[in-house]
């Protein structure tokens, strides 16, 4: 699990105050359900483990609506949801949950090289903290790979790149590029 806080809005499929994160999940599979879906793709995220999470955290972690930032807890509310709505067994509902999600033109690059610029930026412990990132094409192919999966499919999904990547490895290329 990612150890960043995340500053103003953090990034997700739809915008929306905390209220508005789970009542989008109930619209949505009841949407689902009435139109025939079969399987909800639902885009959660890895922060509803918490900002850092401990060693050993996975899918079958109880996840907790009392956390300091209400983002996270919205999100553990919505996934609550849609598993309270999936008991109808009308609507498959597959939770991804990714981390620092990353690519070109996103915050996680954009956001550090304007910090590095302007002189907030700095090391916690190093950078050896574990950056818990998947980059964008890596997250539509698990997406992909979620929508054409055969059988029924249900259950929450932790999505991350394979390597293990420290803060450090992940934000110094950028502090390299800009010298």
């Amino acid at each position: 699990c990612a150890a960043e806080v995340p500053r103003g809005d953090p990034d997700h499929a739809a915008i929306g105050d905390a209220a508005q994160i789970v009542r989008m999940a109930d619209v949505t599979y009841r949407a689902c359900a009435a139109a025939g879906v079969r399987r909800l793709i639902w885009l959660s995220s890895a922060s509803v483990h918490g900002q850092n999470c401990p060693p050993g955290t996975d899918e079958s972690t109880p996840l907790q609506d009392n956390q300091p930032l209400a983002y996270n807890n919205a999100k553990v509310r919505a996934e609550w949801m849609l598993a309270k709505r999936a008991r109808d067994r009308r609507v498959e509902v597959v939770l991804l949950r990714p981390g620092v999600v990353f690519g070109p033109r996103s915050r996680w690059i954009a956001d550090v090289a304007a910090d590095l610029r302007a002189g907030r930026a700095g090391w916690l412990n190093g950078g050896q903290g574990i950056c818990n990132s998947i980059y964008i094409d890596n997250l539509v192919d698990a997406i992909r790979l979620a929508v054409f999966a055969p059988g029924p499919v249900s259950g929450a999904f932790l999505v991350g790149d394979a390597e293990t990547v420290t803060w450090r490895g992940f934000l110094l290329p950028i502090a390299r590029h800009l010298g």
